[in-house]
């Protein structure tokens, strides 16, 4: 670039190449059209056409790179991946122009961070596609998807408990709860039993607990891996606790995970029952999994109110997932 860059139009149009991802692809496929307007001399409009837009969509993305640093307190282990990888720019560049859309309409941080986290997923579900197109039999970033997924729901469930008050009872005294342990079995099928805070399912193609527990030492090695068989699914059950506003992690097998999510604080056990063997086509009864619900009771996952006092804090429908061994705490993560 001559001497003269130090010139106002110049300069304008070097920032809004970092502002304005429309103008950095105009410039790129029609620089005539898209520097009319300025006034540039024919040796500046010259430098311009020959300039390596490439390089500069690149700075643009480290910016907005810089610019989300606040994501990795959340998503450390996905930052880890991106980085593993060496994506993390081409992922920023790619997502300049959603981020600049976002900044202009004033969006809130949980906002943002909504953004990113579905535009990455988007990323990444492209570049799986991609190579499933190529037949090369490796799936690419093994693990990213997974990590991410994991890391979501964990500041999902964070994001909750940060906007609920504690259900813990500062005078001590536990609301009326009826003791399933007491009851005859037909009266047990027909108690309506309530989620304790906030819940979600999460299934994976990948465990990603070793993924995380080998980034989290150092000892993650970014190698290619075949994909995972379709049958191999990993399934955890994630729980906010509002009475100790603490999040505990589960690994669960799918019926157990089919029968906690259909608990919805109007369901009884029996309906419960009978919709999670119509869902997963086996024969199950109110007292095979009567043990299983004292399981959860005794853990304070779930509840029996009195039914005057059957209410329930659940997510918004948008975040509720559909699909979880049983209910053995598996990890937790730290405050």
């Amino acid at each position: 670039m001559s001497t003269d860059c130090a010139s106002a139009p110049v300069n304008a149009i070097l920032a809004r190449c970092l502002l304005d991802a429309g103008f950095l692809d105009d410039l790129t496929h029609d620089p005539e059209t898209a520097l009319r307007g300025y006034a540039l001399d024919a040796r500046t409009c010259a430098e311009f056409r020959q300039l390596r837009v490439d390089r500069v969509r690149h700075f643009a993305g480290f910016i907005t790179k810089v610019q989300h640093n606040y994501l990795w307190e959340s998503f450390p282990y996905t930052r880890a991946l991106l980085k593993a990888y060496r994506i993390e720019i081409e992922v920023f560049t790619a997502y300049l122009p959603v981020h600049q859309r976002l900044r202009a309409q004033a969006a809130s941080r949980d906002q943002k961070t909504e953004g990113f986290l579905t535009f990455l997923q988007s990323y990444l579900d492209t570049a799986a596609e991609a190579a499933a197109c190529q037949a090369e039999g490796h799936e690419p970033f093994p693990g990213l998807h997974d990590v991410l997924r994991h890391e979501r729901i964990e500041w999902e469930i964070r994001t909750t408990l940060g906007g609920t008050e504690s259900t813990r009872n500062p005078n001590g005294n536990a609301p009326a709860e009826v003791n399933p342990a007491q009851l005859p079995a037909r009266a047990f099928g027909r108690l309506v039993p309530v989620i304790q805070g906030v819940f979600k399912v999460g299934t994976f193609a990948r465990n990603p607990m070793p993924i995380v527990d080998a980034l989290a030492k150092g000892t993650f090695r970014p190698e290619p891996t075949p994909k995972p068989r379709v049958d191999a699914t990993y399934v955890f059950g994630y729980w906010g606790d509002t009475a100790s506003n603490q999040l505990h992690i589960f690994e669960l097998d799918p019926v157990s995970a089919g029968v906690v999510t259909l608990i919805d604080g109007s369901r009884s056990v029996r309906a419960i029952v009978e919709r999670a063997a119509r869902a997963h086509g086996q024969q199950l009864s109110v007292s095979a999994l009567r043990p299983f619900f004292q399981t959860v009771v005794d853990q304070g996952l779930v509840t029996f109110p009195q039914p005057t006092q059957q209410t329930q804090l659940t997510l918004p429908a948008k975040h509720r997932h559909e699909s979880w061994h049983s209910c053995r705490e598996q990890h937790e993560q730290p405050e």
